[in-house]
């Protein structure tokens, strides 16, 4: 499954441009630094007043089943699994991608109803078909199939293994 380069992105970060990601914020307003204002975001962009620098990103989701969770997610972003005891990481061409944490007592959301999700993650795929065969077949559940997969675009909602939500984009 391919997922469009850019479309990884968190809170105020995004990763541009092809090649290694390099995370770049949306640049805070240099009028307010120093001056006992609260910080103003500015356009997404290039940093040039940040105040904090940020390294790395990884999002990572709680398990209690460290090795179908983690198996899953390097299936589909076609990466491999760094194990240790309570911890385990996905990297994608050498680049760590997700984390996994250890939770004994996890408890999947009940999406959409019930037990609220917390996060969720938006892949956009070329080709939706394609992509739902490849989740299907790494051990993803349909939660919610799109209406027309032949539109311009839309999304199907899936639970991983461990019940996160998550859902496959198009167009």
């Amino acid at each position: 499954m391919r997922i469009a380069a850019d479309s990884w992105s968190g809170t105020g970060t995004k990763w541009y441009g092809e090649g290694p990601r390099q995370a770049m914020t949306s640049p805070v307003n240099s009028r307010s630094i120093g001056s006992g204002q609260p910080a103003v975001a500015e356009p997404a962009g290039r940093c040039d007043h940040a105040v904090m620098r940020i390294l790395h990103q990884e999002v990572v989701l709680d398990t209690a089943d460290l090795a179908a969770e983690s198996a899953f997610w390097a299936r589909l972003f076609g990466g491999t699994v760094e194990a240790e005891d309570d911890w385990h990481t996905v990297r994608v061409d050498g680049s760590g991608s997700m984390g996994f944490q250890l939770a004994p007592d996890h408890v999947p959301p009940q999406w959409p109803d019930g037990q609220p999700q917390q996060i969720h993650l938006d892949l956009y795929v070329e080709d939706i078909r394609e992509a739902h065969a490849e989740a299907m077949a790494a051990g993803a559940r349909l939660l919610r199939g799109a209406d027309d997969l032949d539109s311009p675009g839309g999304f199907q909602v899936y639970a991983d293994p461990s019940g996160h939500p998550f859902c496959l984009c198009w167009g």
